[in-house]
């Protein structure tokens, strides 16, 4: 929880407009061990009030639906273990990654998030 919790607030702070995407989109789940441990963790409090349903659930938009991703700023990987077989092998999200990039934007990724990172190719 704390590897999205805590750019989220930083994020928010700076004024960034803040979009999730997932493979599927609609609703992902959190892990419910994450929320638990670090329920007294300030950014994860804002965080799971700001974001998550009483399910720990986040609604995402399907990566597909991204449109004109060079204009955004930046994309992070969040870790835990869904982004090991999620995204690595998602050509729709190595296409905005790699427009992001390519744009100027920052491609970032913390814990297991550069496992998302490992089939991005450039033009």
């Amino acid at each position: 929880l704390p590897e999205v919790a805590h750019p989220y607030v930083l994020f928010k702070e700076k004024g960034y407009e803040i979009t999730f995407v997932s493979p599927k989109g609609d609703l992902a789940c959190c892990d419910e061990g994450s929320v638990k441990d670090f329920a007294k963790d300030a950014e994860c409090q804002q965080f799971t009030k700001d974001c998550l349903n009483d399910k720990s659930q986040l609604k995402t938009v399907k990566i597909t639906e991204v449109a004109d991703a060079n204009k955004y700023d930046a994309i992070v990987y969040a870790g835990g273990h869904g982004v090991m077989w999620d995204f690595k092998d998602n050509e729709a999200q190595n296409k905005v990654a790699a427009e992001i990039y390519e744009a100027g934007g920052i491609v970032s990724a913390v814990c297991h998030g550069p496992a998302a990172l490992i089939n991005i190719k450039l033009s």
